[in-house]
């Protein structure tokens, strides 16, 4: 379960501009209809960071699976951290919906034409408890 997302950009050098700006983290919705019929009624709800669909190429990545966007953030270059934290959004957290795959899709970055820069990527959440725990039990 997804709480927030931390970016982190050296500040080694004197050039900014392959920082990231503006990013988006989608995570893939699988699951049982009880599930994905959660995700449909969020979607369905009006909830701002549910709406619209990635660009072409992300689309073709995602290959006819589920992907749904949860945070849209932007990374500061300007602020005193090199690790930024952003929390997904809130009305997303409500579902309650395990992910096991995010996918952070970088829009632009501080004015590099060339690449962009990303020097770690952390998703910070909590682990799901899976109903069947026979894996944790005690041999006999």
């Amino acid at each position: 379960l997804i709480d927030e997302i931390a970016i982190d950009h050296t500040r080694m050098h004197w050039d900014n501009s392959p920082a990231p700006r503006h990013m988006e983290l989608w995570a893939l919705a699988e699951g049982g209809d009880e599930l994905m019929s959660r995700v449909q009624e969020w979607e369905n709800s009006g909830h701002a960071i549910s709406q619209g669909q990635p660009a072409a190429d992300i689309r073709r990545l995602f290959q006819g699976d589920k992907f749904i966007r949860v945070a849209r953030f932007e990374y500061d270059i300007h602020s005193r951290d090199i690790s930024q934290s952003f929390a997904v959004d809130e009305s997303f957290r409500a579902l309650y919906l395990p992910v096991r795959l995010v996918v952070l899709v970088i829009n632009d970055n501080w004015g590099n034409s060339e690449y962009t820069c990303l020097y770690r990527f952390r998703v910070h959440g909590i682990l799901s408890v899976r109903r069947d725990l026979r894996m944790f039990r005690t041999p006999r």
